[in-house]
C-alpha cells in the first residue's frame, strides 16, 4: 500500500488520539467502566484511523478497502451504539443486557451482508477521483446507502434529543459533561 501525504489526514489523527485518550481515561479511571462508552469510542477511533488511511492512499483498491472498514463495517455501528449510552446514561434503560437492545443493530448487519456480498444496493458505482491534488474516493450512492444514512442520524439526533433532555432535567450528574457531549454531537 503507497502513502501519500495529504493535509486533510490529521484531522483523522487528532481525533483518533482524542478518542484513544478517552479510551485510556474511562479504562483507568475509578468507578464502573461504562462498556457502550467504551465501544462508542474504539468505534470512533478505528473510523478515524481508516479514514486516514483512505484519504492517504494512491491505490482505488485500498482508498476503498479502507472507507469500507471505517464507515460500514464499523461507522454505521457507532450511532446504535451511542444510541444504546444514551438510553442507560439517561436511566431510559436500566441495563444494557436486555436482548431487545440489540435488535438495534439489524440494519448495521444487514449493511455488513451486503457490502460482503458486493451488492449495488449501497454503492451502485466507486472510483478514484485523481482530478484535485489529492486522489479521493467517488461514489453513487445506492437505495440501502441512503436507508441505512437515514437510519443512523434518526439515532444520533434521538440520542442527542435524550441527553439535552437529561441536561436541562438535571438528571445528569455533570451538567458540564452532557453539555460537551451535545455539542460534541453536533
Amino acid at each position: 500500500m503507497q502513502f501519500i501525504y495529504n493535509p486533510n489526514v490529521w484531522i483523522y489523527i487528532v481525533g483518533a488520539l482524542i478518542a484513544i485518550l478517552t479510551i485510556v481515561h474511562s479504562i483507568y479511571r475509578p468507578g464502573k467502566l461504562n462498556v457502550m462508552w467504551l465501544l462508542a469510542q474504539i468505534a470512533v477511533t478505528i473510523w478515524c484511523a481508516g479514514f486516514a488511511f483512505q484519504v492517504s492512499t494512491k491505490s482505488f483498491f485500498w482508498a476503498k478497502f479502507w472507507y469500507l472498514v471505517a464507515n460500514d463495517f464499523v461507522g454505521v455501528k457507532s450511532a446504535t451504539i451511542l444510541f444504546i449510552w444514551a438510553l442507560e446514561l439517561t436511566g431510559r434503560v436500566k441495563t444494557t443486557k436486555d436482548w431487545r437492545l440489540y435488535l438495534l443493530f439489524i440494519p448495521n448487519l444487514v449493511t455488513d451482508l451486503l457490502n460482503i456480498m458486493g451488492s449495488k444496493y449501497i454503492y451502485e458505482n466507486m472510483w478514484l477521483n485523481t482530478s484535485g491534488k489529492y486522489p479521493s474516493l467517488g461514489f453513487e450512492a445506492g437505495l440501502w446507502y441512503w436507508i441505512i444514512t437515514a437510519y443512523g442520524v434518526s439515532l444520533v439526533v434521538a440520542s442527542a434529543i435524550l441527553l439535552l433532555k437529561a441536561v436541562l432535567h438535571r438528571k445528569l450528574l455533570y451538567r458540564f459533561k452532557g453539555i460537551a457531549i451535545m455539542v460534541s454531537l453536533t
